[in-house]
């Protein structure tokens, strides 16, 4: 079965927007997250979450870290995927989008005191935003 002209460009478009927002995605991630956890750990921020009262400071950082590393290794893969392919279903998209709010919100629940969760909200919200666009 054959695609329809316009499915195609479509698919063409997403490749493009999910190549060009890869590196937003890979520069934000890097530098918020690590800025974040290197503040956090050097104690200049509160590190005070969820995790932290259960299993430490240290150790939630570290799991946060984690979950950055994790996060920029799937950005990288499915860079490389839609790069190889040069398409992309929207099925890649939610998949990006449902890897930046995982990222987004497992790092907050990890890392951050519970009364700084509205700010996830907000910061989610130009997640959604930067993807639409």
């Amino acid at each position: 079965m054959t695609t329809a002209p316009h499915q195609r460009s479509g698919e063409l478009s997403n490749a493009e927007i999910l190549l060009w927002q890869g590196k937003f995605r890979r520069t934000f991630a890097v530098v918020v997250g690590f800025g974040t956890i290197a503040l956090k750990w050097a104690e200049v921020l509160s590190s005070d979450s969820v995790v932290a009262r259960r299993i430490g400071t240290h150790p939630a950082l570290l799991i946060g870290l984690s979950l950055i590393v994790v996060y920029l290794a799937f950005n990288e893969a499915m860079l490389a995927m839609v790069s190889r392919r040069v398409e992309a279903e929207s099925g890649a998209i939610v998949t990006a989008v449902v890897a930046d709010m995982t990222l987004l919100f497992g790092v907050m629940f990890v890392v951050t005191p519970p009364a700084e969760y509205p700010r996830g909200l907000i910061v989610s919200i130009f997640a959604v935003l930067l993807t639409q666009f």
